[in-house]
């Protein structure tokens, strides 16, 4: 299962992916998401200045995407980020 998410607002706008697969999360879905933004900004009337790319993972995440998302501020979120666990439920 993947959901695509896009939130735009000048100046920036956020674009995302949710994967949940068994396999961590890597570069090759960083480099769609970039490919797209560029289909999508086509279609604003106000193309905004700044995007911020996010991506929620089941799975975790390569070490190559890490790496990347460190360097180039790529928000990364995994399973554990989404859940609230409490060992009381």
């Amino acid at each position: 299962m993947e959901r695509e998410v896009l939130g735009a607002k000048n100046p920036g706008r956020r674009t995302g992916e949710c994967k949940w697969s068994v396999k961590p999360v890597g570069t090759d879905i960083l480099d769609r998401l970039v490919s797209r933004k560029h289909a999508v900004a086509s279609d604003l009337s106000s193309p905004p200045k700044q995007t911020t790319y996010t991506i929620w993972s089941r799975s975790g995440f390569t070490k190559d995407l890490q790496n990347h998302a460190t360097t180039a501020g790529i928000l990364l979120f995994d399973l554990a980020d989404v859940l609230f666990l409490d060992p009381d439920c």
